[in-house]
């Protein structure tokens, strides 16, 4: 499956491979942390806008746009300033990239488990000890020491440092890539660190077709996240909270999949909210719908209000564009009077 279009339900696999019990994993190394990238300070910066921030602060997608002040922000807050299409569709965004981070660290963990396992050679998953990661062609990617004895480290060439924590890592083993095993019935359960005020939980299960996840932690001190995930082949609700400061996202979305055979419908319901400043802001019973016809897109469809200090002051709708080879482009968006912010969109007759 390609990158998820409805995006605060369904997470990017990022087709790491895994292998264990002796089969030689991926040498290209495990990524980052997932999401973004890990600022100086420690905080983790959510989101694809390309900002940083030195006092490890949060940075929500897209609020450089929303005019909204949050740490490590350069934006500024004014009642006339702030984009509330943009803040609205925040938590949604942020959702997406909360169970995008639980999804990274997850195959992380699975390649650098691959990595002990296949220099102990050992028939089980190796959860502790040292992986150093060596200079490029200086033979294997990671060398392994024993110690310690109660989590596993990784050292990387840049400097950094990440801690892994399991308490449950079970799945199926041997020559398994991560699709592979994220389909097959398995339990992650582990505590992730960088060592600069970054520690989460993460727990992710599947178990006879039904799913979980959950990511729960602190980024820096300040910022606090809590986001639940259960999924069955009809059903997915994802809740939670962000918290930071004078920031509080509540995250309550629902996906509903319906049809027989190869023509389905699935539905996702928003009524999530972002406070700040003293006002709240966000999505009230705004849904998105997607027809498919076996993987192939044939319609997108969107509504719902989008609300300010309680009072209705805009609405989720769609737009059509043609792209560059003609064929018609759906985008979900939130406006309010002319400002407006976009969610997400599909191309009609597209794969998912």
């Amino acid at each position: 499956m390609k990158r998820a279009l409805i995006p605060s339900v369904l997470m990017v696999l990022l087709g790491v491979a895994f292998t264990a019990c002796g089969s030689k994993p991926n040498s290209g190394g495990g990524g980052p942390a997932a999401g973004g990238q890990t600022p100086a300070g420690g905080g983790f910066v959510l989101g694809g806008d390309g900002g940083t921030s030195s006092g490890g602060g949060f940075l929500f997608p897209g609020l450089g746009d929303a005019g909204l002040a949050l740490p490590g922000d350069a934006g500024t807050s004014s009642a006339q300033g702030v984009n509330v299409a943009a803040v609205a569709l925040a938590p949604a965004k942020v959702a997406y990239e909360l169970l995008t981070e639980l999804g990274a660290h997850r195959d992380d963990l699975e390649l650098f488990v691959g990595w002990t396992t296949y220099l102990t050679q050992s028939s089980q998953f190796v959860l502790t000890g040292t992986l150093t990661e060596q200079a490029a062609g200086s033979g294997e990617a990671f060398a392994y020491l024993p110690t310690p004895g109660d989590r596993l480290e990784v050292h990387k060439n840049d400097g950094s440092v990440e801690t892994f924590r399991c308490t449950t890592l079970t799945g199926p083993s041997g020559n398994v890539d991560a699709n592979s095993f994220n389909a097959a019935d398995h339990r992650v359960d582990c505590e992730v660190a960088n060592g600069k005020g970054y520690t989460v939980r993460i727990l992710d299960v599947n178990s006879g077709g039904a799913s979980q996840q959950s990511i729960h932690g602190s980024y820096d001190g300040q910022t606090h996240v809590s986001l639940d995930r259960n999924a069955t082949a009809s059903l997915a609700t994802t809740s939670g909270t962000v918290t930071t400061s004078g920031v509080v996202v509540a995250i309550n979305e629902r996906m509903e999949a319906s049809g027989a055979g190869s023509a389905r419908t699935m539905t996702e319901t928003f009524n999530d909210t972002l406070t700040g400043g003293g006002t709240v802001y966000g999505l009230t019973n705004a849904s998105v719908q997607m027809s498919l016809l076996g993987d192939t897109v044939t319609a997108l469809s969107a509504s719902g209000s989008v609300t300010q200090g309680g009072a209705d002051v805009g609405q989720l709708s769609t737009r059509n564009e043609k792209d560059a080879s003609g064929a018609t482009r759906v985008t979900v968006f939130a406006q309010v009077g002319t400002s407006t912010s976009d969610l997400y969109g599909a191309v009609l007759g597209s794969g998912t």
